[in-house]
């Protein structure tokens, strides 16, 4: 697991540890929005357009992977 494990338990915190995400999110449809399927996404509307990182993107993807994994058991 992530180093970050002890700093990030939940999907908000995770999107606090990305700034850019956090800012881009408040402008999702669904204020749950993980930015991994569901419509009206704002963050994966900013990644197609360049407006995120694709490698920060794909970071927080992986980390929400982790939390999501650590979450089941």
């Amino acid at each position: 697991f992530s180093s970050l494990d002890y700093e990030v338990s939940t999907a908000e915190d995770l999107n606090q540890a990305f700034p850019e995400i956090a800012s881009i999110s408040r402008d999702c449809k669904f204020r749950s929005c993980t930015h991994t399927h569901e419509p009206g996404c704002r963050v994966k509307e900013a990644l197609q357009e360049g407006e995120i990182n694709s490698r920060r993107y794909e970071n927080y993807i992986e980390i929400y992977k982790e939390l999501e994994e650590k979450r089941r058991y």
